[in-house]
């Protein structure tokens, strides 16, 4: 079961998806594609930058395949195959209008970005290594300081391993044995993951790009 989403994880994904429309990527097919993303995840974030006034949407006609053109019949438009209406245009668009509007960062959101992935650095890692990860590398493509972002992610490596179990396997044999195999697979799984979430956080500082590309960093 996914953990629920609190304050400070919508703020870094918020600001992760705001550099990636910088960067280009301008429709929500290529924002969940980069983002790994399902749709209902994000649409709250394209919601919230839109009502934040950090991006804007530009409206497009949708485009009739090779083979099809439109006409009218009785004031209203169909594509010449089936007769089916096409959509009108003029109406408000959302996040869950597909293909046919374009996300377009706005001054306020560009300041946005340059400016609030400090607090995010200032408050140490969060523990979810996707989150923290994002707030690495948005803190080295925006500001180009490598070091900041590495010392970052290894602060991350340090909160998960010094993060304990507090029950001691051995401090529970007085439960009955159905309740003691929970507790013991309880803890060796979390010991597990510590493990494995402190390895991966490793590999990202060994993995972390070494330099920016020619062109990084902000577009505007």
């Amino acid at each position: 079961m996914p953990e629920p989403i609190n304050r400070r994880s919508c703020s870094d994904l918020d600001l992760f998806v705001l550099a990636l429309i910088d960067c280009g990527i301008s429709i929500r097919e290529g924002l969940e594609s980069a983002t790994d993303l399902s749709p209902r995840e994000i649409n709250p974030v394209l919601r919230r930058l839109l009502e934040d006034g950090f991006v804007l949407l530009r409206k497009h006609a949708p485009r009739l395949r090779a083979n099809q053109r439109s006409v009218k019949r009785g004031g209203r438009a169909y594509f010449n195959a089936d007769y089916s209406p096409l959509p009108r245009l003029g109406v408000v668009d959302t996040p869950a209008r597909r293909s046919n509007a374009d996300y377009e960062i706005t001054p306020e959101g560009l300041s946005h970005l340059k400016n609030d992935w400090r607090a995010l650095i200032s408050n140490g890692p969060s523990g979810d290594l996707n989150a923290d990860l994002r707030v690495a590398l948005l803190a080295f493509w925006v500001s180009g300081q490598r070091g900041l972002a590495v010392k970052f992610l290894n602060q991350a490596v340090s909160k998960i391993e010094n993060t304990a179990t507090d029950e001691d396997p051995n401090s529970l044999t007085s439960l009955p044995t159905l309740a003691l195999w929970y507790r013991r697979l309880r803890i060796a799984s979390a010991e597990a993951l510590i493990r494995r979430n402190s390895a991966a956080a490793s590999a990202m500082v060994e993995a972390f790009p070494k330099l920016r590309p020619t062109n990084g960093g902000l577009q505007n």
